[in-house]
């Protein structure tokens, strides 16, 4: 799976990164192929409060996957996107098996 990355107004540091790809390796248990995953995070200011957000969109042979989550770290965001990601995945699957 490629990963691809971009940030809005901040530079990515190596441990996010590492986070990010050891984050989205969950998904590949899933009995789908994975061709790409493109990651943007940044900050909404919009009620005052710095809050992070994180999509990804995933890139399958198949279906595509496309979510949005916020949080107040960007691992957190990143976590729960990927959380979501999975339940997703998992529930097209187990509805394709029937």
């Amino acid at each position: 799976m490629k990963i691809v990355i971009q940030t809005l107004d901040f530079v990515l540091w190596e441990d996010l990164e590492l986070f990010i790809a050891e984050s989205l390796k969950k998904l590949l248990r899933f009995p789908i192929a994975i061709v790409r995953a493109e990651v943007i995070l940044g900050e909404d200011n919009n009620d005052g409060s710095r809050t992070k957000f994180c999509n990804i969109r995933l890139i399958t042979a198949g279906t595509g996957y496309l979510v949005a989550q916020y949080a107040d770290s960007w691992e957190h965001a990143v976590d729960a996107a990927v959380d979501e990601l999975s339940r997703k995945i998992k529930k097209d699957t187990s509805n394709s098996l029937r």
